[in-house]
């Protein structure tokens, strides 16, 4: 509705889920549950006692524990939306051109 009425050319790059885990068979269900409603990243970022420690000592996560997989995790998501804006982007140059082309 958002996008429909108050901004229609907001992008939804996807759903994130944090705290995940792979072990609770809810987890799983409610994501593929969203996944028929909505785009979902591929990235799930985990539960880990890792991410509030950090907080605590006011460390940015990859200098904290850089070698824990959480950081590996965020580095995948961050990777995951850079794509998908580059996506948004080549999308909007390929309508711009289009426009063009038609005298638009």
């Amino acid at each position: 509705m958002v996008i429909y009425f108050e901004n229609p050319d907001l992008n939804i790059l996807g759903c994130l889920f944090s705290l995940y885990k792979d072990n609770l068979p809810a987890h799983a269900i409610i994501r593929e549950q969203t996944e028929l409603q909505i785009p979902v990243f591929k990235t799930n970022i985990p539960y880990r006692t890792q991410v509030y420690e950090a907080h605590l000592v006011k460390q940015p996560l990859a200098k904290f524990i850089s070698a824990s997989d959480i950081a590996v995790f965020y580095s995948q998501l961050t990777d995951e939306i850079l794509d998908s804006i580059g996506d948004i982007i080549d999308k909007q140059k390929y309508i711009n051109e289009e426009e063009v082309m038609n005298g638009n």
